[in-house]
């Protein structure tokens, strides 16, 4: 039986249209031949992409994050502004090439003014100091007559950029990470001089601090120090290759939304804990995420990314609407290039399916979280435990590249997962409900009945769909199965009964 009880008129929360946002970093083509590419067909005379531009426009993307990621805990900003020919190339630790620096601070400005995105820069606090941390918002949002803001002026910036948003450094828990903090203690309290230095600066600033998803300890000591300085704390996910999930169970994949859904809940439950306020403002940032992590040897074949990853993404950005009131910004990872939303070759780019998950949810999902209770039939799973222990990252007798336990000490839990994941959202303003319907069924269709009491006709109804006939259907340049697909409802009365094709996406838009 699958029914969905929706009421309009109890509001659960508003939904901040940043967890649609994306990352960007300098590495394997995400940036370079990426995004920037001034010798492809495609440049604008900055050298970024207008097809990628128009991709990111489509997806209508709020936010996107900058420089890194590992890239950005040896990444000095000074190195990439100016006049191009007098940039420094550097080694670059993290992903072991070389940076030319050819596409920096102003180039990403640029990018999000195309795009109406929201610029969210990370600091480097690996080789980075607090000084330079403080001259990039200065750089960034004075209007004073001062060193950084005349710079600025003098690179072609008259206005301030007026960054908002703020990292107090990536994965700073990492062992790969330049600079890793000795434990939380150690992280908090030098995190809390680059907040003060950056709020001296800009004392509008929002900051993220850095949350550590597998480690509750990490995350009350970095909250205990920080609460009273920071707005949100960040944690990240990678299902598969940076994860612990196997990309061979089907059952196990359709659990990841409920990991992300209990990451987030044990995450906010410690913010609750440590400040002692169930309300207290601290949101959280998943400021990186993707069902793949870029450690696999299949990560650039389109032909990898199927209707079954998209099912993945839609079902976690139901989750993060779920969970609206502690969630306050997200960020794919990455949009372009290795496992992105999109591919590019040298005249085109490749729509991935979950390019058309992102597409489908920013055009057509609400801005605010209305109550629905949904009865579904449920299967049971082995969800696993993400258990990574650094103490030993380099005992290969103890964990897996990547930092994870061996699977044979992996532990993991049983979870009763819906065969139909929905969420529903509404908006006042054109009086329209909109209802995510996901079918993770991969073998059967299934009735689902909708009822909405007090509305009982509905002016326009409209079902826009994801699907494809084979699971592993993707999208190449030759073709393109994986798609939406727009079907206008004839029959509007309430209750509304539809049949959701096997292993699909919907959202199902009434005018009321």
């Amino acid at each position: 039986m699958y029914k969905i009880t929706i009421n309009p008129h109890r509001k659960i929360g508003a939904i901040n249209p940043n967890i649609y946002g994306h990352f960007t970093e300098h590495a394997f083509k995400n940036i370079y031949q990426g995004m920037y590419d001034p010798d492809s067909p495609h440049a604008d005379p900055s050298g970024l992409r207008t097809d990628l531009i128009h991709a990111l426009n489509e997806v209508k993307v709020p936010l996107l994050r900058y420089p890194g990621g590992n890239f950005v805990s040896n990444y000095h900003w000074e190195d990439g502004i100016g006049p191009k020919e007098n940039r420094k190339k550097r080694f670059e630790y993290a992903w072991n090439t070389v940076e030319d620096n050819q596409f920096g601070t102003n180039e990403f400005i640029r990018l999000c003014r195309a795009t109406n995105a929201e610029p969210y820069l990370c600091c480097n606090m690996g080789t980075g100091a607090i000084e330079e941390a403080m001259n990039w918002v200065e750089y960034c949002n004075s209007d004073r007559d001062t060193h950084y803001a005349n710079l600025r002026r003098q690179n072609g910036f008259d206005e301030p950029f007026n960054v908002k948003y703020w990292g107090l450094g990536n994965e700073c828990y990492a062992p790969w990470q330049m600079g890793a903090a000795a434990n939380a203690r150690d992280y908090a309290q030098k995190a809390l001089e680059y907040a003060k230095a950056i709020r001296f600066a800009d004392p509008n600033a929002y900051l993220v601090a850095c949350g550590f998803e597998s480690d509750p300890d990490w995350n009350i000591e970095v909250l205990r120090i920080l609460k009273n300085t920071i707005n949100s704390i960040s944690v990240h996910h990678y299902s598969v290759d940076w994860g612990c999930f196997d990309l061979n169970d089907y059952q196990q994949l359709m659990s990841i939304s409920q990991f992300v859904n209990e990451l987030l809940r044990t995450l906010r439950s410690a913010i609750e804990a440590v400040t002692g306020n169930i309300f207290h403002p601290i949101k959280i940032s998943l400021d990186e995420w993707n069902m793949f992590g870029w450690a696999n040897e299949r990560v650039n074949d389109n032909t990898f990314y199927t209707l079954e990853n998209g099912i993945v993404t839609a079902s976690i950005l139901n989750t993060l609407i779920r969970n609206c009131n502690i969630v306050d910004m997200a960020n794919y990872s990455v949009f372009v290039n290795i496992n992105g939303a999109v591919q590019t070759t040298e005249q085109s780019i490749i729509r991935r399916p979950q390019f058309y998950v992102f597409k489908l949810f920013t055009r057509h999902m609400g801005q605010t979280l209305i109550d629905s209770h949904v009865v579904s039939d449920q299967f049971q799973t082995n969800m696993p435990i993400d258990r990574r222990v650094f103490k030993d990252y380099y005992n290969e007798a103890a964990v897996e590249k990547g930092g994870r336990l061996r699977a044979d000490v992996e532990t993991h839990v049983k979870r009763n997962i819906n065969w139909l994941d929905s969420v529903s959202t509404i908006d006042e303003e054109k009086q329209e409900i909109s209802i995510s319907l996901i079918n993770k069924n991969p073998d059967t269709d299934l009735d689902c009945t909708m009822e909405i009491p007090n509305i009982t006709t509905i002016k326009n109804a409209q079902l826009h769909t994801i699907w494809s006939n084979n699971l592993h259907d993707s999208n190449t340049e030759n073709a393109e199965p994986v798609r939406i697909e727009t079907t206008q409802l004839t029959n509007t009365d309430t209750p509304i009964t539809l049949t959701l094709p096997k292993h699909s996406i919907n959202i199902l838009k009434l005018q009321y």
